[in-house]
Parts: C-alpha cells; sequence; structure tokens
C-alpha cells in the first residue's frame, strides 16, 4: 500500500511564469523537515 502527497510553495500567476515568495520555499522545507523526522514515519 502506498500513499502519495504533493505539496510546495503557494505560486501566483502560474501561467507559464511562476512566481513565489522565498518565505513559502522555506516554509515548505521546514515542513517537510518536521515531518521526516516526526514520529509518523517509520
Amino acid at each position: 500500500e502506498v500513499k502519495h502527497a504533493l505539496l510546495g510553495a503557494g505560486i501566483e500567476s502560474s501561467h507559464s511564469y511562476e512566481r513565489t515568495h522565498i518565505d513559502s520555499v522555506m516554509a515548505t522545507e521546514r515542513m517537510v523537515d518536521a515531518y521526516l523526522k516526526s514520529a509518523l514515519v517509520d
């Protein structure tokens, strides 16, 4: 059994030119890091 997820920083005007704030990228990295270090991951 495999569970999938897709996540990433929020983007604006996604019509072949994406814009995002660096804080969104860093927050996504912190969230993934916290999840991987949590008890939810075997």
